[in-house]
C-alpha cells in the first residue's frame, strides 16, 4: 500500500507541481480519491507536510547521506506525534520517492542506529518571556505581539437578568486567575500562519485573521511555533491514527510551548479589570461599541486587526471580527454532542454575542449562537489567538 501511495504521489506531484502541496485539503481529497483505503497513510502524509518534511527533503544542502538524513526527519516524526517508527520511516520516504529523490535500500530503521533527529531551523533560541511585553520575531517583516496578564479574580459569566443576556452564557460566578500568561495583542494573522505552516485555510490579505481554521489546525500552530523557538509543545497527539479534522485527538500538558487560552484566561483577558457589561460600557450603545468592535456585518465584513481601540489592558480584537477557540471543550451530556467552545463573535454577530461572556461551542447552528463543522467550514469567521505562561 505505501508504495501504491507513493507512486500516485509522484505522479500527482509530476503532474500538477509542488504548488498542489501549498492546498493540503485538496491534496487529502485526491490522494483518498485514488487511495480509498488509505486514509491512515495518507493522513501521515499529511502530518510530514505540515511538519515541513517535503521541504526540507528537497533543501538537504548539509551533506547529510541521504539515508541518514531520511532516519533523521523519520526519527523527528515519531518523536513529535508519537508515530510508530516503522510508519514514521515509511512516510518519509513516501515523500523522497515523490519528490524524484533517490531512496537508499540500506535505510533500514531496524537495522540503523538513529542520529538525533534534524531540529526544525529556529529563527530564535527560546526567548525570555518576563517583560510586559514580549514579541516573536518571525521574520524581517513578520512578529507576534503579547502583552503579560498579572493574576487576579474577576466575575466570570453574566447575571441571570441582564439586559442581552444570551442563552449560552455562564451565570455569574468568582473565578481566580492564579498564574501568570502572556496572550497575543491580536488574533492570528494569516501571515502569521503563512509564515509558520507554509499555507492560509483560507486565502485574505496578510493583515487579516486567520479564519476558516479547525481546532487541530490552530493547535498544530500552537505547537510549530513552540517547536521553532525552542520551547516544549503543549498538545501530544493521543494515537499516531490522527486525524486532522478531530476537535478531540490531542491530550494537552504543561509544558512551557504557546496553547489555546482557557475560556476563563480569555475572557479575564478581555474583560481587563472591568465588570461591566461591556469593557467600556454597562449598556450597548452601537456609536461607542462600534469604535472598538468590528460586528453585525458592519466596517465592509471583515478588516485588518488592530483597526479598532484596544481594551484597557491593549488588547486589540477581542470581541468581533471573529470568533475565538479557547482551550475549553464542552464534554457530552444529554445525548448532545461535544463541542469547543469559541468566544468574542464575528464580524457577523449582533452586537448580543459580542460581550465578554458571551460564549458559543461548534457544534451549535449559527443562529443559535455560533456555527458546526461542515463541508464549507472555512466560511466560518473562527479564528484564534494564542497563549504562553510566563518563564
Amino acid at each position: 500500500m505505501a508504495n501504491v501511495i507513493a507512486n500516485n504521489l509522484k505522479t500527482l506531484l509530476d503532474q500538477k507541481g509542488l504548488s498542489i502541496l501549498s492546498d493540503p485539503r485538496l491534496l487529502k481529497a485526491i490522494l483518498l480519491d485514488l487511495c480509498p483505503q488509505a486514509n491512515s497513510e495518507v493522513n501521515l502524509l499529511l502530518i510530514a507536510l505540515q511538519e515541513n518534511i517535503p521541504q526540507e527533503l528537497k533543501s538537504n544542502t548539509n551533506g547529510v547521506p541521504q539515508d541518514i538524513f531520511i532516519l533523521q526527519l523519520a526519527n523527528r516524526l515519531e518523536t513529535n506525534y508519537c508515530i510508530e517508527k516503522s510508519k514514521a520511516h515509511a512516510t518519509v520516504e513516501s515523500w523522497a520517492h515523490a519528490l524524484g529523490l533517490q531512496v537508499p535500500t540500506k535505510a533500514d530503521p531496524k537495522q540503523q542506529t538513529v542520529q538525533p533527529a534534524v531540529p526544525k531551523p529556529a529563527l530564535n533560541s527560546s526567548p525570555k518571556f518576563t517583560r510586559p511585553k514580549e514579541i516573536l520575531n518571525l521574520s524581517n517583516n513578520c512578529n507576534i505581539e503579547f502583552i503579560r496578564i498579572e493574576p487576579g479574580k474577576f466575575i466570570m459569566g453574566s447575571p441571570l437578568t441582564q439586559r442581552g443576556r444570551m442563552l449560552e452564557e455562564l451565570e455569574a460566578r468568582e473565578v481566580t486567575i492564579s498564574r501568570p500568561f502572556y496572550v497575543s495583542v491580536y488574533p492570528v494573522t494569516c501571515q502569521q500562519f503563512q509564515e509558520i505552516e507554509g499555507y492560509t485555510p483560507h486565502p485574505s490579505s496578510e493583515h487579516f485573521p486567520v479564519y476558516g481554521v479547525k481546532p487541530a489546525q490552530a493547535i498544530r500552530f500552537c505547537n510549530a511555533l513552540s517547536r521553532q523557538f525552542g520551547f516544549s509543545p503543549c498538545y501530544v497527539p493521543k494515537n499516531a491514527q490522527l486525524n486532522l479534522d478531530e476537535d478531540n485527538n490531542f491530550d494537552r500538558n504543561d509544558k512551557n510551548g504557546f496553547f489555546l487560552p482557557s475560556e476563563a484566561q480569555w475572557e479575564y483577558a478581555c474583560r481587563a479589570g472591568t465588570q461591566s457589561m461591556f469593557p467600556w460600557a454597562d449598556q450597548y450603545d452601537h456609536a461607542t461599541m462600534n469604535l472598538y468592535c468590528c460586528y453585525e456585518h458592519r466596517n465592509n465584513y471583515l478588516s485588518e486587526v488592530g483597526q479598532k481601540r484596544p481594551n484597557q489592558w491593549g488588547l486589540h480584537d477581542m470581541l468581533g471580527l471573529i470568533w475565538e477557540f479557547t482551550d475549553d471543550i464542552i464534554p457530552v451530556e444529554n445525548n448532545k454532542r461535544s463541542g469547543r467552545i469559541v468566544k468574542g463573535g464575528s464580524a457577523t454577530s449582533s452586537w448580543g454575542h459580542c460581550k465578554p461572556s458571551s460564549r458559543g461551542k461548534i457544534t451549535n447552528m449559527i443562529s443559535s449562537g455560533c456555527c458546526k463543522w461542515s463541508e464549507n467550514a472555512e466560511i466560518l469567521l473562527i479564528g484564534f489567538r494564542i497563549a504562553k505562561y510566563c518563564d
